[in-house]
Parts: structure tokens; sequence; C-alpha cells
């Protein structure tokens, strides 16, 4: 009987040359476009209500 023990191998399926991107903003660059896309929600949800409400 084969047993695999997890403790000993990783079956995860991760790519070995996935490319590894690093969020090099800044606290407050991180803030400014966290501002920047609610703003554009807000506008594509506003004019979502517009087209519902006709």
């Amino acid at each position: 009987m084969n047993v695999l023990n997890a403790a000993v191998f990783d079956l995860k399926g991760v790519n070995p040359n996935a490319i590894v991107g690093i969020d090099t903003r800044t606290p407050e660059e991180v803030i400014q476009s966290i501002d920047e896309q609610g703003k554009i929600v807000a506008n594509s949800l506003e004019t979502l209500r517009g087209l519902l409400s006709r």
C-alpha cells in the first residue's frame, strides 16, 4: 500500500517559472490609487443606476 505523506511531498500546483511582481508604491501612492479606483466605481454605479431607472 502506497501512502503519500503530506509532510514529505508538496503537491501544490505552483508554477515555478511564474514571475512574482513586487509593489514598490509608497503608502501614499496606494491610498491615491484606491481613491482613484473608488471614483471609477462610484461613477460606474451612478451610470448603472441611471440606466436602470429608465
